[in-house]
This record gives structure tokens, C-alpha cells and sequence, in this order.
């Protein structure tokens, strides 16, 4: 993918009127050739009950759990050191000691996404000021029929490795809509004179996320299997790319670090009863 152009069209069965919403904005943003570099900073929401019940999400809008505002809390917490005008604790070692500035926040539209990233701004009043961009491009894959369904009912209804849910989206047609959301990210980052990095807050979903990875370093649609994301698990990327003519085309992209939850694992985390 890096050196080729995502264009806004696509066959994806998500088009819904948020989603033509949101490629107008894209549209209307850099309309000139730009070289840009952003490092995103990838956040999947915190765990539901559907999550701990090893049900499928999907489209379906479910609420964080307790446990889920917790860990979104914790994240918080996390955020509010690396935000320390004097003694800023670095959100990871890439960052360096000085405090963390953060130019765009963005979220998928569904509640446990969003309310993650609320949590999150809240615990930090200078993130607070930062606008929180929602967005149907970042949903979880439309998993149709399977949505709903546990582990071993998913294992029953799927036949000869089957990995394409009937009346959802199609692995190809979730990395169509996620190259376009990264797209919907370049394009509405606040730029600064001179072009220098800026540092950008993506609130998603594990599948979703995944393939943001793969975009970075040019993998294909069925690479996203080798990643995990854990519920609000931090993943750092750093990618550049030029925004023409409705179009990204990416240059270079790298792994800071994937699925790293040091947040959860201090003494004090507990499981709320």
C-alpha cells in the first residue's frame, strides 16, 4: 500500500450518510499536494460486558462496563503525568520527558469508543481543549449475522474457514473504509508553518485498529490477524504521507509499540465487583 493512493471511493457496504459526511470533510481539507508526518497514538476502547462474554460487537453501540471505565480511567491517569508541566512523566520513553502536546483527537462514533476518549480528556484539562472528532470511518467491522453471536455459536454457524459474515463487511471492504478514515485523520490534523510532526489521539476498536498498523508499513488486508489489541492498550505509529487531490499516498510508516498496557498492570488496578 505505502507509495499508492487511497481514493475516497469505495464498495463498502458502511457508506451511511455519517460516512458521506465525513468524506465531504475530507474533500474540503488540503485541497493542495502536502507532505505530512503524524504519530498516531492508538487507543481501543475499554472492555464491555460483551467483551468479557466473548460476544460479538460489531456495529452493535454497547456500553463500557465498569471494568471498562476503570481501565479508561487508568488510562487517564496515564495521559495526566505526560501532560505534567513540571514533572511530566513520559506517556512512553518515544516521547521524550518534555510534556506531551497533542494536535487532533478522533473517535469512532459507537458509545464504547467515544465514552473511552471522554474519560480520557477529562482526566486531562489541556487534552479536554483539544476537540474530539467523531466518526464513522473508525467503527469495529460490520460483522451482519455474526453480531451477537459467542465463540462456540460463531464456530458452528462458520463452515471451511469461512471469515466473511453474511450481510456484513468483507475483510477488503473494512480496509477500504479504514484507509479512508486514515485519510479523514491527515486530512483534519491542524497543520503548524514549517510541516513539523504532530501527535494525534485515534480512539477505536481492536479489529479496526489493526489495520491502521497494516497500512503503516504497507501490509495487506489479511496481515491484521498478526496483531492483538487488548482493551485500552496503547499502539504508536509514525507514518508520513503526502494528502492530494482527496487522496493519501504514504511515504514511510513504523512501529513505535503495539498493545502496551503498563496502565493495567499497577497493584492498585482492580476488577470492579
Amino acid at each position: 500500500m505505502r507509495g499508492a493512493g487511497i481514493p475516497l471511493s469505495s464498495t463498502s457496504e458502511t457508506n451511511t450518510d455519517a460516512l458521506i459526511s465525513d468524506q465531504a470533510s475530507i474533500n474540503a481539507s488540503h485541497p493542495a499536494a502536502e507532505t505530512r508526518s503524524l504519530t498516531l497514538i492508538l487507543v481501543r476502547h475499554g472492555e464491555t460486558a460483551w467483551n468479557a462474554n466473548g460476544k460479538i460487537q460489531g456495529h452493535l453501540d454497547v456500553p463500557l462496563s465498569d471494568v471498562g471505565r476503570e481501565q479508561a480511567r487508568r488510562l487517564g491517569r496515564r495521559f495526566q503525568s505526560a501532560f505534567s508541566p513540571t514533572t511530566p512523566q513520559p506517556l512512553l520513553p518515544h516521547f521524550g520527558k518534555t510534556p506531551l502536546s497533542i494536535a487532533a483527537q478522533f473517535s469512532s462514533d459507537l458509545a464504547r469508543a467515544q465514552e473511552t476518549g471522554h474519560i480520557v480528556r477529562d482526566a486531562v484539562p489541556t487534552l479536554a481543549e483539544v476537540p474530539l472528532l467523531s466518526t464513522a470511518l473508525l467503527r469495529e467491522r460490520n460483522f451482519g449475522e455474526w453480531q451477537g453471536l459467542e465463540a462456540e455459536e460463531l464456530r458452528l454457524r462458520r463452515t471451511g474457514g469461512n471469515n466473511e459474515p453474511p450481510n456484513g463487511e468483507t475483510e477488503v471492504q473494512v480496509f477500504e473504509r479504514m484507509s479512508r478514515a486514515l485519510l479523514y485523520v491527515f486530512a483534519n490534523t491542524p497543520t503548524v508553518e514549517g510541516g513539523s510532526h504532530r501527535n494525534v489521539v485515534v480512539y477505536g476498536h481492536g479489529g479496526s485498529l489493526r489495520v491502521f498498523l497494516c497500512l503503516s508499513l504497507g501490509l495487506g488486508a489479511q496481515e491484521t490477524r498478526r496483531f492483538r489489541l487488548e482493551n485500552t492498550s496503547l499502539s504508536v505509529i509514525e507514518i508520513s504521507g503526502i494528502v492530494h487531490s482527496g487522496k493519501l499516498e504514504i511515504r514511510n510508516g513504523r512501529f513505535v509499540c503495539v498493545n502496551e498496557t503498563a496502565h493495567l498492570l499497577l497493584p492498585e488496578f482492580s476488577t470492579p465487583g
